[in-house]
């Protein structure tokens, strides 16, 4: 038979590759009873234990059990286990293809995505807790009745977004536009959403339109003396650092492959002609530290790989 060097193997033909791609995003504890209860040193950092279980776990499957032993609690993520061994392309999704699994103080929840995945297409991730009794006991649901559908998973305005423009994603640059994009002067879902829904009242609230309401915010581009609902929507020194995209089609476990950008969003990139981030004319160079950073963070995308062993 051919040669790997002659042929694009999938993970589960290579013995040093468990067939895996996880990743992760942060969610928020509200509860501080969980932190007292749970929040101990006889626990291991989250960061630790993901690396662990990324070396340990054979299957998708058995990836949320390794990484719920020790939960420090301290730093609450919630991670997306795609299993490259069960994708068959054409087929439907297989049980255990895709997983998410949700960490908060002395908890870890474990959702099958592959159905959700198989009936929509995506699955988005916003930041904010998805299973019922994660969302119940950290405290996001009491956040939601109380601060709006800004705190909802499916009625952020990230999720609203994603929900409007991942049918129009057809090849890499599509998703790349979308990662990316902050057009919050001109996109309805970019305004104010507030308790009672999106604001159109500027004599309250100015201005009417937040970058936090993006899919890549730039929170630096917020007026400092405008008018907000809630502090997430002000000027801060808040934005997406930056972009990771990996497929199957393009995916080599012998080398890792992405495409990759990194700082805040700016020009054709943010699909709005954004100013590039400088520290040197940011109101945050004097308070933030910032050393060893560029000064502007005027970043294209490239392809990143690491040698093969």
């Amino acid at each position: 038979s051919p040669s790997p060097s002659h042929t694009h193997p999938t993970p589960s033909h290579l013995v040093d590759s468990t067939g895996l791609v996880v990743q992760e995003t942060t969610i928020g504890n509200s509860n501080p009873d969980l932190v007292r209860r749970f929040v101990s040193p006889l626990t291991l950092m989250e960061w630790v234990r993901n690396v662990v279980a990324n070396r340990l776990a054979p299957s998708g499957l058995e990836w949320p059990g390794i990484y719920t032993l020790f939960n420090s609690g301290s730093y609450n993520n919630q991670n997306m286990i795609l299993d490259y061994n069960k994708f068959v392309p054409g087929e439907s999704l297989a049980a255990g293809t895709a997983l998410l699994a949700e960490q908060i103080p002395g908890h870890v929840a474990t959702t099958d995505l592959s159905p959700i995945l198989q009936a929509n297409g995506y699955f988005g991730s916003y930041n904010v807790a998805y299973d019922p009794f994660i969302r119940a006991v950290s405290g996001a649901d009491a956040a939601a009745a109380v601060g709006g559908p800004w705190f909802e998973y499916h009625q952020t305005s990230r999720a609203q977004i994603f929900a409007r423009d991942q049918a129009s994603v057809r090849e890499l640059s599509g998703l790349q536009a979308l990662m990316r994009s902050c057009n919050y002067l001109h996109d309805p879902l970019s305004r104010q959403l507030c308790p009672g829904g999106y604001i159109n009242d500027t004599r309250t609230y100015r201005p009417i339109s937040t970058t936090e309401n993006c899919i890549a915010t730039r929170g630096d581009l917020n007026p400092i003396d405008g008018h907000y609902c809630l502090g997430a929507f002000a000027h801060r020194d808040h934005v997406a650092t930056d972009a990771k995209i990996s497929s199957y089609s393009t995916h080599d476990t012998r080398t890792l492959a992405a495409t990759v950008v990194a700082g805040p969003t700016w020009g054709a990139q943010s699909g709005a002609g954004l100013p590039t981030f400088c520290w040197s004319t940011s109101d945050f160079n004097a308070s933030k530290s910032h050393l060893g950073h560029p000064d502007c963070f005027a970043f294209e995308w490239i392809q990143m790989a690491w040698p093969a062993r």
